[in-house]
């Protein structure tokens, strides 16, 4: 496979590139430019801001959210396939759209994505 130096993004990559088109000739490598990917994880905690324990062992998360940024929306949905069984709810300050250029708003975002919202006041069913 060919690779484009014009694909290339930085003057590093291309320099590296140029170094191993120079070896190449003493061995018989095939060089790759991002042709695999890798899986892999990061471990972190997630600490919701509010919990709530009924008296028949229910476990009800709050969290509360003022701005949405896109990390909060990552941390939240691997939260949600790392612990499916968790029942995490959240509260908005308002159902602001997802970033200025977008047409979704938080509502549909946590809709599209499991999680049950309100706006806010905690609703007394979420408490019942």
């Amino acid at each position: 496979m060919s690779i484009n130096v014009d694909d290339l993004k930085s003057s590093l990559e291309r320099s590296v590139y140029k170094d191993l088109q120079a070896l190449k000739g003493r061995s018989k490598l095939r060089i790759a430019y991002e042709a695999d990917k890798i899986p892999y994880y990061l471990v972190r905690q997630y600490i919701p801001d509010f919990t709530i324990k009924f008296k028949d062992g229910r476990v009800l998360y709050i969290e509360a959210k003022g701005w949405l940024r896109s990390e909060d929306r990552s941390k939240m949905i691997a939260v949600k396939k790392a612990h499916p069984d968790l029942d995490i709810r959240l509260l908005f300050q308002n159902d602001n759209k997802l970033n200025k250029n977008s047409k979704s708003r938080y509502s549909d975002w946590a809709t599209k994505n499991g999680f049950p919202f309100a706006f806010k006041h905690v609703p007394i069913d979420w408490l019942q």
